[in-house]
């Protein structure tokens, strides 16, 4: 059960500062733009609805990344608790070859970049804010 504790225990704690709408996303903390991942969540819950056009709106990789980001999640979890016997067949990182990760790694931030680019409908929350960023308060504090 402790081991539970860990897998829940951040998410409980990002779930408090999304609640407080404090910028969880550590790209648009620290450089003031907007990480790869921007609009998955709500990208993927909205393919959960059947909403197509907010999805797309939202990220158009959602129906690659957010059922894959959660059987990558769920699985460690079930491993940690003894659920599941870590490695083997059902490990998803071990079976799909290595080209698949690549391609879809090449996939997701040249999605990124065109979307900061304007294209695909843009970022959901457009906004690149480098003077709020970490580290433009560190490297200019003056400004």
């Amino acid at each position: 059960m402790g081991k539970a504790i860990l897998w829940v225990l951040p998410l409980f704690m990002l779930g408090i500062l999304a609640w407080q709408n404090i910028p969880i996303c550590p790209s648009r903390v620290l450089f003031g733009v907007f990480c790869p991942g921007c609009g998955l969540t709500r990208g993927t819950l909205s393919l959960m609805q059947g909403d197509w056009t907010n999805m797309w709106r939202f990220h158009p990789l959602a129906p690659i990344m957010g059922p894959l980001l959660g059987w990558v999640f769920f699985h460690g979890f079930l491993v940690s608790i003894g659920q599941i016997a870590p490695g083997g067949k059902s490990d998803l990182t071990r079976s799909l070859p290595r080209q698949f990760w690549l391609v879809l790694g090449v996939l997701f931030i040249s999605v990124w970049l065109a979307r900061l680019m304007g294209a695909m409908g843009g970022l959901p929350d457009p906004a690149f804010e480098p003077e709020q960023s970490l580290l433009f308060g560190a490297t200019w504090p003056d400004s």
